[in-house]
């Protein structure tokens, strides 16, 4: 499973679980999610005002774990 180190909090994260693949996406240019994000940082709301990015707290699928320096070289952007 491809996983990534949240650029807020520092946790590892899969990439479907997480605000990762869409972190390019014009619309986010210069907002928070511009990063990669585990879903407990993903905010509640889009930039435009919409609510449901389904954000704000750990998804629950795995334990949340923090990346450490053995994790270098493996994770999608650390």
């Amino acid at each position: 499973m491809p996983l990534f180190k949240c650029e807020i909090c520092g946790c590892i994260e899969n990439t479907a679980c997480g605000h990762y693949w869409s972190k390019d996406w014009p619309q986010f240019k210069g907002t928070i999610l511009e990063k990669a994000l585990c879903s407990e940082c993903t905010p509640t709301t889009y930039p435009n005002g919409e609510i449901n990015t389904r954000g704000g707290k750990w998804h629950g699928k795995f334990e949340k774990k923090q990346a450490t320096e053995k994790h270098k070289g493996t994770l999608e952007n650390y």
